[in-house]
């Protein structure tokens, strides 16, 4: 910007004279240019689309991953059963107190 600034400290001739050559040929110049860059752009568009579906596939190995290991942490956690026994989840702590205090009872 500051290359402007200058241009147009100089001499307002030529700040006018740029302007002018910039709106006449503008119209011709974006065109052209559009055209160059245009399979540019497309090509970095396409790239990200292709980056955007390899993390998202990276991301669902990762799920997968953690979801098995979550999945084997909670088998080797889990006390095993003994000959057919039903396992109950463990009483609140309230009816434990109870429990024990018939059990001092009798």
């Amino acid at each position: 910007m500051a290359l402007l600034e200058d241009l147009f400290k100089i001499n307002p001739v030529t700040g006018l004279v740029v302007s002018i050559g910039v709106v006449l040929l503008g119209p011709i110049v974006l065109p052209v240019v559009g055209q160059i860059l245009r399979p540019a752009v497309k090509a970095a568009i396409k790239g990200g689309l292709i980056l955007c579906d390899e993390v998202l596939e990276i991301g669902e190995a990762a799920s997968d991953l953690f979801t098995e290991a979550h999945a084997e942490l909670a088998s080797e956690t889990a006390p095993p059963a003994v000959g057919g026994a039903t396992q109950h989840p463990p009483a609140p702590p309230a009816e434990r107190s109870r429990i024990r205090r018939q059990k001092s009872s009798t």
